[in-house]
């Protein structure tokens, strides 16, 4: 099942911002570009309309202070003037503000401020975390195997008060759809869902979602885990420890700026090997002990390499921190939905948060290229499919790409660079995938033939 809605186009930002309207219609036509090659005729579900979360499901999440002052925020953007509507202003400062009540020396100056609010910004986030409640709803009913959620803005980075303390912004997001579709499971489905996971694999730590789960305190019912750089100059620069009373396990990799060489001849393999290193070793067993009938992915694919997301530096000229293909990905995935046909009757749902996109050599830092974003979400989906069937089946997101008109440009743009992308991964360097695999060979399938406790 793939979900998505026009609401999350809807949700404005700053000309240049990596985080743009035009990543959805990427992710959607390469889906569509690929579905006939990947998937069967009976394989995907296509869902473009869903009810957006309610009021009360947000309020479980988010404090009432902070939920009124967004749904206040929102109606004061509808009155705006025509002149001024569709000009999408800074958010983080005016949470800080109005929620925290933050001193004036503290909150932080508009002009800096990465996080957006548009008139539409409201539908948009009440749409994505629709979205996982919908994809929640039709797999515990049986009408849906699996899930994956192309909706922005994406979450995990909001709190119980949408700035988390001690982050220096909102990090692009207002609600936490992950969060609140747990919640809403637990709430609506307790005779099947008694206890939920929630793993984030962006390249962020999910500081967020960490906040509300601790502020929750349901240990028996919600685990979380989230692998992600850690560095002080990194945003959020937080995750670097575990806190065992809220069921919360961080898995901090070391980004490559300030790692020495490895062994297998190049720095960059590092963050490869960390990464499926920490899964295979640490959550892939603590997720089975767990046990959940429920696993949310927060999927962020901004820890591919040169995506802009994973760079030292807000001017996209530093280094990477994270070197993950698109075979990290797909590995991650295929382990997790592993486990989840062994747990809890394969229910999973990946909710797209980061992933925006790499510099273009010869063009402006603010034109990206997002055909990774693109070919990791296809490559997903196809690992929550299970199977690489041949099919003649017609292309399930036509009626999607004429609804997208506004940003048909893009669209074919992204098309054409992820069937290059695609072909080049046929070329893949055997030296990176012999000492990615060496480190974790025969673990993960240990732990997945193990019994659970």
């Amino acid at each position: 099942l793939v979900l998505h809605h026009r609401d999350c186009l809807e949700h404005r930002t700053i000309k240049g911002h990596q985080e743009a309207v035009e990543r959805i219609p990427a992710v959607l036509a390469n889906l569509g570009s690929h579905a006939p090659q990947f998937f069967g005729p009976h394989e995907l579900t296509v869902l473009e309309d869903f009810d957006k979360a309610s009021y009360a499901a947000v309020r479980r999440v988010h404090s009432d202070d902070y939920v009124d002052f967004v749904w206040n925020l929102s109606d004061q953007f509808q009155a705006r003037t025509p002149r001024s509507r569709g000009k999408p202003q800074a958010f983080t400062p005016r949470v800080q503000q109005a929620v925290q009540r933050l001193e004036e020396n503290k909150i932080k100056p508009e002009e800096s401020c990465d996080t957006n609010f548009s008139e539409g910004s409201l539908n948009a986030s009440l749409r994505a975390a629709g979205s996982v409640i919908c994809a929640i709803n039709r797999i515990v009913r049986g009408e849906s195997r699996n899930a994956f959620c192309a909706v922005r803005p994406p979450g995990h980075h909001a709190g119980v008060s949408g700035h988390v303390a001690g982050s220096s912004s909102c990090g692009f997001c207002i609600f936490n759809s992950v969060a609140i579709g747990a919640l809403d499971a637990l709430e609506h489905h307790k005779e099947d869902v008694k206890k939920v996971a929630i793993v984030d694999i962006d390249v962020h730590h999910g500081n967020g979602t960490e906040e509300i789960i601790k502020k929750l305190n349901r240990s028996e019912e919600l685990f979380f885990c989230s692998t992600h750089l850690y560095d002080g100059d990194f945003y959020p620069a937080s995750g670097d420890s575990d806190h065992i009373e809220s069921n919360v396990m961080n898995l901090p990799i070391t980004p490559l700026w300030k790692c020495l060489p490895t062994g297998c001849g190049e720095v960059d393999f590092f963050g490869r090997i960390s990464f499926r290193t920490q899964i295979a070793q640490r959550l892939l067993p603590t997720l089975r002990a767990f046990s959940p009938d429920l696993i949310l992915v927060s999927a962020g694919y901004d820890g591919c390499k040169n995506d802009i997301g994973n760079k030292r530096n807000a001017a996209r000229t530093g280094p990477i921190g994270l070197d993950l293909s698109k075979d990290d990905y797909s590995w991650v995935i295929e382990h997790l939905k592993a486990v989840a046909d062994i747990v809890c009757k394969g229910r999973i749902v990946v909710v797209l948060e980061g992933g925006y996109g790499k510099i273009i050599k010869g063009k402006p830092v603010s034109e990206l290229s997002t055909t990774d974003l693109s070919v990791n979400a296809a490559l997903t989906v196809q690992a929550l499919v299970g199977s690489r069937p041949q099919s003649t089946s017609p292309n399930m997101f036509a009626s999607t790409s004429k609804k997208f008109s506004s940003a048909s440009k893009s669209k074919k743009y992204c098309e054409t660079k992820a069937a290059n992308a695609l072909k080049k991964s046929t070329r893949s360097s055997v030296k990176v995938d012999e000492c990615v695999s060496a480190a974790t060979t025969g673990e993960e399938d240990e732990i997945l033939s193990t019994t659970a406790s």
